[in-house]
């Protein structure tokens, strides 16, 4: 990756009230995966994140959190996307991913999509065309409207998308469908490392 995470690049409004949390336990147990398979490395504050469409919007990680200690208190439910204010509602006590604005527009482009995992990988990233991924024309800064439109113009139907010089979105109907593309991918990587190496 070719920028320092520095934190989120919009502005967030904080509302009172419920999360939904009915897949809340499911998710964090794909965070937990995501950690323990170091695609989700908290080095730098850089851990990826994951959500799950809900019926208001979509429940995500917050920002720059390490994965491996992640609880349903911290995760937010994003209600409200405004690219033309720049702005987030969310519920919640923390700041939704730096990528709600990429998430929020995979769901609004896809219906058939309930579930996001963005991961990071050198090697996938390295190696993304050897890998038969679909991948973005443009290098974008995280966290940005720009980014989001990238992803969206090679979107299709591909349920997984390689960002340039960035990270992976595995996206699937489900939590678990999202989870099992990422652990594949995760999985081609290693055997790709045992051989050809770095």
């Amino acid at each position: 990756m070719s920028e320092k995470y520095t934190g989120i690049k919009f502005s967030v409004k904080l509302l009172s009230g419920n999360k939904e949390l009915e897949k809340a336990k499911e998710l964090l147990k794909w965070c937990n995966a995501f950690y323990k398979m170091g695609i989700a490395s908290p080095e730098g504050k850089i851990a990826g994140n994951i959500s799950c469409r809900t019926k208001r919007g979509f429940l995500i990680t917050p920002s720059g959190q390490d994965f491996s200690r992640l609880t349903e208190k911290e995760l937010v439910e994003v209600i409200e996307v405004s690219e033309k204010n720049q702005t987030v509602k969310a519920i919640g006590e923390m700041k939704p991913s730096s990528e709600a604005f990429l998430h929020a527009g995979i769901y609004g482009a896809r219906k058939d999509v309930n579930a996001i995992l963005h991961g990071h990988n050198s090697i996938v990233t390295k190696h993304a065309k050897e890998f038969g991924l679909v991948e973005t024309i443009k290098e974008q800064p995280y966290g940005t409207i720009e980014l989001k439109n990238e992803v969206l113009k090679v979107l299709g139907k591909n349920k997984l998308v390689q960002m340039k010089n960035h990270g992976f979105i595995a996206m699937g109907s489900s939590l678990e469908e999202a989870g099992r593309i990422a652990v594949a991918l995760h999985k081609k990587a290693l055997a790709w490392i045992e051989r050809h190496g770095y």
